[in-house]
């Protein structure tokens, strides 16, 4: 890579709490060795910001260090998928480079924020579907949402080691060795170790499937979508994949997460005219639904590990930010300010943190464990 540009800017502020952003500029640089794609790179900075303690006023950032570096970015609305590998303290992002229609995953040290390896999976210009880590294997999965396939690598090397075919949406059982995927016509579950085929059955016919997740603890696979009869929410037996409920939803479904410890399922949904999320038990009944006022964007969400605080990314072009929920209480602890609108949202539970990425601008936040 070309040498870092490195400086560094202090404020006087209370680190009581501490947040990190990577944040890309305009400029646009080419890399000096070229991997034959035609690599495109954006000028990236970092900069670490503190937050005034709870009680003060309002929680806003302020700048304390900037890095610049370089990190593989495409020239699009990304990245937008994430996924973390806390043993290699790695962070996996879907990139690309359009102009080629060419799919990328970036490795990232955590540490260091230094790019570790990119790597080319699909002639795929979306480069927008899911990404999972398997820790157990040392394996990263990544959906090549326009090719309906999915790409697995090597997590140390990112070396392809395989791909599969018809997947739009993908979800891991790491201890139990299996791979949920839902195709264009089937709901499957394979073998982690070599991609057998274990249990199979017709997916309902719903026009556009949008979220896949999973409870191993409770045995249930959950698939949203949208459907004729509306938006939807299907609960199956993780073991065999029978359907064990159709379940309601109030709007187009954007963003899931399961909290396992908890049995419950979290979905943001596009309500129309406002945002809503619910909250829903292991085998889908719904307990609380909140209405997150007028729609201005899509909500992406995430739970730390312990399944204390539900992050809700809130994406608008005049008011962005991270609302912290209670999900005991579901009442709001926070709202984290953010410059830029958030996409996506990945707990690292290894550092404590929350990455948060910014589409078009390829800026990352990471809130640490508020203490």
């Amino acid at each position: 890579f070309n040498e870092d540009t490195v400086y560094w800017t202090y404020l006087g502020i209370p680190a009581a709490r501490r947040f990190f952003f990577f944040q890309a500029e305009d400029g646009i640089r080419d890399l000096v060795r070229s991997r034959g794609l035609g690599d495109v790179y954006k000028s990236q900075s970092v900069a670490s910001t503190s937050l005034a303690p709870a009680g003060t006023g309002e929680l806003l950032p302020a700048p304390r260090r900037t890095l610049h570096l370089h990190i593989p970015a495409g020239n699009s609305y990304e990245p937008k998928a994430m996924a973390i590998h806390p043993g290699l303290d790695r962070v996996y992002i879907r990139t690309d480079h359009f102009q080629v229609g060419q799919g990328l995953v970036t490795a990232i040290d955590l540490a260091s924020t230094q790019v570790v390896a990119v790597v080319a999976t699909a002639p795929d210009s979306a480069s927008d579907g899911d990404m999972a880590v398997d820790t157990v294997r040392d394996r990263v999965y990544a959906v090549n949402a326009g090719m309906a396939t999915a790409s697995v690598l090597d997590a140390r090397t990112l070396g392809i080691i395989g791909t599969l075919p018809d997947v739009g949406l993908l979800t891991l059982d790491e201890a139990g060795g299996r791979v949920y995927v839902a195709g264009a016509e089937s709901l499957r579950v394979l073998d982690a170790e070599g991609f057998e085929t274990l249990a199979q059955v017709p997916l309902p016919g719903c026009a556009l499937w949008l979220e896949l997740g999973l409870n191993p603890a409770a045995g249930r696979l959950y698939l949203a979508g949208r459907c004729p009869d509306g938006n939807r929410l299907f609960v199956y037996h993780a073991a065999d994949l029978a359907q064990l409920v159709s379940v309601p939803l109030s709007g187009g479904p954007e963003s899931l997460v399961v909290d396992q410890a908890g049995g419950r399922v979290f979905v943001a949904l596009n309500g129309g005219s406002n945002s809503l999320v619910s909250m829903l038990d292991a085998d889908g009944r719904l307990l609380e639904e909140r209405d997150e006022g007028r729609w201005a964007g899509r909500i992406g969400l995430a739970l730390d590990d312990d399944g204390r605080r539900l992050f809700m990314a809130h994406e608008s072009y005049t008011d962005n930010h991270v609302t912290v929920i209670d999900p005991l209480t579901w009442q709001r602890m926070t709202i984290i300010p953010l410059l830029h609108s958030p996409y996506s949202l990945t707990w690292d539970a290894h550092n404590g943190r929350l990455l948060v990425s910014h589409l078009s601008l390829i800026h990352i936040s990471e809130p640490t464990r508020p203490y």
